[in-house]
């Protein structure tokens, strides 16, 4: 896969050891995480998400990527795949930190990684607590325009 998988104004990349830090800061930050079923509350909570995401990467040719903005680089949240619950599926997960709510941040990156896994041949799925508004929102944006962009399902 050729990094990053940049969008008008995102650009993703694969996780590592340096983001630590930003991987706690976003996924433990109660407002960005309140309708989640798996915030961190510990730094090693976040250490041990890295490195599954770092091996998930060469082993799985997938995984959660860091979604930085274009314009100024920074981490805002984080999106990609984990296997899924049976070969030839993915699992879609996303999560921006919830400063940057409300600019289409999580349709948009969700947007380019389903339409990387379905040039790649893979069916996804997400799964999203029916209280979390805002994530199903952003699924069904962003399946219905990277089905527009793509001819995909």
């Amino acid at each position: 896969m050729t990094y990053p998988i940049r969008t008008e104004r995102l650009a993703m990349r694969p996780v590592r050891r340096v983001d630590v830090d930003t991987v706690f800061a976003v996924n433990s930050h109660p407002p960005t995480v309140a309708d989640v079923s798996w915030g961190h509350s510990s730094r090693e909570d976040s250490e041990r998400w890295v490195e599954r995401r770092i091996e998930d990467e060469p082993h799985l040719g997938f995984s959660m990527w860091a979604v930085e903005l274009v314009a100024t680089t920074p981490i805002i949240g984080f999106c990609g795949f984990f296997a899924g619950d049976r070969a030839g599926r993915l699992e879609l997960g996303y999560v921006v930190y919830s400063d940057h709510w409300n600019h289409g941040y999580a349709t948009e990156a969700a947007s380019a990684a389903l339409a990387t896994a379905w040039r790649a041949g893979y069916a996804v799925y997400a799964t999203i607590r029916s209280t979390n508004d805002r994530s199903i929102a952003a699924s069904v944006c962003s399946t219905q325009a990277t089905s527009r962009t793509t001819g995909e399902p």
